[in-house]
């Protein structure tokens, strides 16, 4: 049972991390909704894709962003130590904890991924890995 995942998840993390982007202290990656249709993906599979982003040596803050219909994209914050990614989610109208929050915001993907990275770059810039609210 613990190690059983389907097809159409694995096929979805390989979208997900062909997308995969760094800058500095910062990873994303995203799917589209076609990326979940040719795969045959779920919702439930998209959880723990950002994750991965996380994991990278030396990065602080990471995004996972998935396309919803509708022009809608759903976003997945992650974060090492004490960026509060909490504060980012809520600017953007969403919630969380400190280390692992999300948000819904109007698309298309490629403006929602903009807008979610402007806010990380913000937050990162004055942050130095002590405990406190990012700004």
């Amino acid at each position: 049972m613990y190690y059983s995942t389907s097809t159409a998840k694995m096929l979805l993390l390989g979208a997900a991390l062909s997308n995969l982007k760094r800058e500095d202290r910062l990873a994303w990656l995203w799917v589209s909704l076609e990326d979940l249709e040719r795969t045959g993906a779920t919702d439930e599979d998209c959880e723990g894709i950002v994750n991965y982003a996380v994991y990278i040596s030396g990065v602080e803050g990471a995004a996972f962003l998935r396309e919803l219909p509708e022009q809608r994209v759903r976003v997945s914050l992650r974060s090492k130590r004490s960026l509060n990614v909490a504060v980012i989610a809520e600017r953007l109208g969403g919630g969380g904890h400190e280390n692992a929050a999300g948000c819904t915001l109007d698309g298309p993907l490629p403006r929602a991924v903009e807008e979610v990275l402007g806010e990380l770059r913000l937050a990162l810039a004055g942050f130095d890995g002590q405990r406190r609210e990012s700004p």
